[in-house]
């Protein structure tokens, strides 16, 4: 489990230079698992057409969060963010 966390987490997170900016106006959240990576390189809604475009969101088994990042087309935008199990920041 930790190594596909991690992986979808480095995945998720972006390497381009904005990578550190959040867009505040991304208002839709999906939880990861609706989510997948297909060949052209962008993240999707299960079942769409069009890339996706709102924020990726995991809970811990106790339903808080866990970690959380914004998608803009498809593309990882901004930093995750990730909580611990009692809801404290721990990233970043």
């Amino acid at each position: 489990m930790f190594t596909t966390v991690s992986i979808i987490l480095g995945i998720l997170s972006g390497c381009s230079p904005n990578s550190t900016q959040i867009n505040t106006d991304i208002t839709e959240e999906i939880d990861y698992s609706s989510l997948e990576f297909r060949d052209d390189g962008l993240w999707y809604e299960i079942g769409e057409n069009e890339p996706f475009t709102g924020k990726a969101v995991r809970f811990h088994e106790n339903g808080m969060r866990c970690w959380s990042t914004q998608l803009k087309d498809g593309i990882p935008k901004g930093r995750v963010l990730q909580w611990d199990e009692e809801g404290n920041a721990i990233w970043p």
